[in-house]
């Protein structure tokens, strides 16, 4: 509540932003795993691309904690950052190239380091413990990999997926959604996890077909 009496009298130029800052920035060291802290904070230093404190704070915090929501803020504070380098870069400067065989709209971001920076985060978020078998973060990756990664690492990310989370059909989906190609090989992984099917394979086939 003090925090957001103190948002408010910064929004009417009664107080300035560096004094909310320091008390957010207070209540994270004591608090790092509570998401208002987390979340407000976040808007305050995600208003230029040249902040990077939240990003140390982040990678301090993911060495210390056990919990799963210290894994999940840094991934999305380094996912605000992507977005916002997205909707600055230029549409002229950008290199759109269609593939014939697939049809696919890959977009070229200037070489920041943002996207492997996420890409080191997500595999050491669902290779930790507290990680491995939460079926968002793996939905999460697999959304990252098939927009920013390519057939493979796509595909590497699907199986893993498919080990720590086997009983969850939200992977199959994505499975069949990411990489329709293989669409067998996950039903043979569905009968051999004793996962059910509700529609008949062969009508699934035909609704395949006539996506395509």
């Amino acid at each position: 509540m003090t925090l957001d009496i103190k948002r408010f009298r910064c929004s009417r130029q009664q107080l300035r932003v560096a004094e909310v800052r320091n008390e957010l920035w207070g209540a994270m060291w004591k608090f790092p795993d509570e998401p208002l802290f987390n979340e407000r904070l976040l808007q305050l230093e995600n208003t230029g691309l040249a902040s990077l404190k939240m990003r140390r704070f982040h990678q301090i915090n993911v060495s210390k904690s056990k919990s799963l929501t210290s894994w999940l803020f840094a991934i999305h504070y380094e996912e605000k950052r992507l977005n916002k380098l997205e909707t600055l870069v230029n549409v002229e400067d950008v290199d759109i190239i269609r593939t014939r065989l697939q049809d696919v709209v890959l977009t070229t971001l200037p070489n920041t380091g943002i996207v492997n920076r996420l890409r080191g985060l997500y595999n050491k978020a669902t290779a930790s413990r507290e990680g491995r078998h939460c079926v968002e973060l793996w939905r999460k990756f697999l959304r990252f990999e098939a927009k920013y990664g390519d057939a493979r690492r796509t595909k590497n990310a699907l199986y893993a997926a498919l080990q720590y989370c086997p009983w969850s059909k939200d992977v199959y989906t994505d499975a069949v959604q990411f990489i329709g190609d293989s669409f067998e090989d996950f039903i043979d992984i569905m009968h051999e996890k004793e996962v059910r099917i509700r529609i008949p394979i062969e009508e699934l086939d035909i609704m395949l077909e006539e996506a395509k």
